[in-house]
């Protein structure tokens, strides 16, 4: 082939992938990744990069991370803020402490009103809205504390909310 004809076949083969063998090229990836085969090979594919190019990744992210960082933070800032972000702030320490997140009744108090949310019992994930103010007054050492909080939470939440939490989570019988 002359060199203007290859340049006329090297167009031709672009546009070809571009249009018509990307095509084919995607429907038939879709369908072997989906065999048990395709998707064996395609994770031992990607385990292999990841391993040669690992310390790059690694490397790159935290250039990046430093290289960035005020933005990071106010990404966070602001998202702490939003509704969605303090519900996974409240779940994710709840996690940290070992205890879940299981949201029992919804908040019946206004908005100018500020909540916390109460675990039930100590080694249960159920939690209940109620005022901060009251959620965080006790005085006495820690055990106290934590004997007094449990039991002050049961009647909070009978006189709030009209609810025996006893009978409600049928503890009696499982304790």
């Amino acid at each position: 082939m002359s060199g203007r004809n290859r340049e006329k076949y090297n167009l031709y083969q672009k546009e070809y992938q571009k249009n018509i063998g990307y095509k084919y090229q995607k429907k038939w990836n879709e369908q072997y990744l989906k065999t048990d085969e395709g998707k064996r090979k395609n994770n031992e594919r990607t385990k292999k990069n990841y391993k040669h190019k690992r310390d790059y990744y690694l490397s790159y992210h935290k250039n990046y991370y430093l290289n960035n960082r005020s933005k990071f933070l106010n990404w966070k800032r602001e998202y702490r803020k939003t509704k969605k972000g303090k519900q996974v702030d409240r779940i994710c320490c709840a996690k940290r402490r070992k205890k879940g997140y299981v949201e029992i009744l919804p908040n019946i108090f206004p908005k100018d009103i500020v909540i916390e949310y109460h675990h039930i019992y100590t080694n249960l994930p159920f939690v209940v809205p109620l005022p901060k103010e009251l959620h965080q007054s006790f005085d006495g050492n820690y055990t106290n504390h934590l004997k007094n909080h449990e039991e002050n939470g049961k009647e909070w939440i009978d006189f709030y909310y009209n609810l025996d939490v006893n009978n409600f989570l049928f503890l009696n019988c499982i304790r």
